[in-house]
């Protein structure tokens, strides 16, 4: 083994179970490190990825708003538009507002906005945002709009904050990547705690943990082309497992090669 393993190697190593002999080796720093280094690859992919999108969603508003097409009024949580229903497309990105319709009532929209890498619809009493397979639902009454009234003047208020505070968005998206990357290899180690049960050989939590860090980097790269959701922890969990068995049986042949 090397005297000292470079974040390549960990990262073709964390790919490869049979490798996991070595990284049970290093120090735990060493896979927080690591582990941060990732999330913060992968964060600013995604952070890239969800500014460029704002700023289409921006465009697209601002346009609008300068056509005069945005006219409306926000009234006891309800939002009525003076042009309803108004759709505004820029290739893959559609927003749609229909203030004639409900969130209850979306998938009567669905024919709009099923082609669409990146929805936003705005409806009557909230807005969906769909982006790729994932889904979000807001209705205004959950940020409190139930209780202002307010028209189209704040739109350009919006547009200028929106311009700054979009890139804002990277470092908050990294970290957050960090902490999930953290919960699911704490939630993974507990399947390798399980896993050790079946073994005569006992591996420290400690390291177990930190196998679970180096375990996380196949579902996630899967994560960036297919929509994993809870299947992140599955397939992270079962390369674990076999990364412990990896590690286990190279001691179990160590310790009898010493007694021969």
């Amino acid at each position: 083994m090397k005297e000292k393993i470079n974040m390549i190697d960990r990262f073709k190593w964390s790919l490869n179970p049979k490798k996991y002999i070595y990284l049970a080796k290093d120090k735990l720093g060493k896979a927080f490190l690591y582990l941060f280094v990732l999330a913060t690859i992968f964060g600013l992919f995604q952070g890239i990825t969800v500014v460029s999108t704002i700023g289409v969603i921006e465009d697209v508003i601002s346009k609008a708003y300068q056509d005069g097409k945005l006219n409306f009024e926000m009234k006891n949580g309800l939002l009525d538009f003076e042009i309803s229903p108004y759709k505004e497309e820029q290739g893959s990105t559609v927003l749609l507002v229909d203030t004639d319709k409900t969130v209850d009532e979306i998938d009567s929209l669905r024919n709009i906005t099923v082609h669409k890498d990146l929805s936003t619809v705005i409806l009557k009493d909230g807005i969906v945002i769909k982006n790729g397979s994932e889904e979000i639902v807001y209705k205004y009454a959950d940020f409190g709009l139930d209780k202002v009234n307010f028209n189209n003047e704040v739109i350009d208020i919006f547009i200028k904050e929106l311009s700054v505070i979009k890139y804002f968005m990277i470092p908050v998206i990294i970290i957050i990547k960090f902490i999930d990357m953290l919960f699911y290899s704490f939630m993974m180690s507990l399947a390798g705690m399980l896993s050790m049960l079946f073994n005569k050989q006992r591996l420290s939590y400690g390291n177990i943990f930190k196998l679970a860090m180096y375990s996380i980097t196949a579902p996630t790269l899967l994560g960036l082309i297919l929509p994993l959701g809870k299947y992140t922890m599955f397939i992270g969990g079962l390369i674990l497992i076999f990364g412990i068995n990896f590690v286990v049986y190279d001691d179990i042949i160590k310790v009898n090669k010493d007694n021969m």
